[in-house]
């Protein structure tokens, strides 16, 4: 007496609820990345600057005297991760002999020439001949500019063209180096 069970046919319902059974799991596992793909939520630009932490480290040093002058310096670094974005650097002088104020006035003035002929850093000076005062800022991306020697138009002169900061330097041992030579520092996240 043998009961020989295992070559029982399925029955019509069962191969439809078998083939149903596995098209609901097929769908279960295949719909959920396709509608991920799809239907993909498209991000905020302002969501997506709060997300990279951008910061801003400002240094400044005021009423030192050097050479002359008394002097006012603001150094502004934008960073993310680290890493130079831009900054900004604004020298604040006021001359206690019209010599000096007039050599500084020449060279910064054929300085601010030779950054204009370069793309990625720019210096501006503007001056005051009464109070024999001068306030130059140099802003630069380090990603963008690179050093160069600048021939300046009409003149055999020659000037090197270098920014303060490269891209890859650490804004942690700036502002470290900063405070060593007696800058104030503060960062501010934006």
């Amino acid at each position: 007496m043998k009961d020989n069970k295992l070559g029982k046919d399925l029955s019509g319902t069962e191969w439809l609820l078998s083939i149903v059974g596995i098209v609901f799991l097929l769908t279960l596992i295949i719909l959920p990345p396709v509608f991920r793909v799809v239907f993909k939520e498209k991000a905020n630009p302002d969501e997506l600057i709060d997300e990279l932490d951008i910061k801003t480290l400002t240094c400044t040093k005021n009423n030192y005297y050097s050479e002359g002058s008394k002097n006012d310096d603001t150094i502004t670094i934008v960073y993310y991760n680290d890493k130079i974005r831009t900054y900004t650097i604004k020298y604040q002088k006021i001359f206690d002999d019209i010599t000096l104020y007039d050599n500084e006035k020449q060279s910064l003035g054929l300085l601010s020439t030779a950054y204009g002929l370069v793309d990625g850093i720019e210096l501006s000076v503007t001056r005051n001949d009464t109070d024999l005062k001068i306030t130059s800022v140099e802003k630069c991306t380090p990603g963008t500019f690179k050093s160069t020697i600048v021939n300046l138009p009409d003149s055999e002169q020659e000037f090197k063209v270098n920014s303060k900061y490269e891209s890859t330097d650490s804004v942690k041992q700036i502002k470290i180096d900063l405070e060593d030579e007696g800058y104030k520092c503060k960062v501010e996240s934006k």
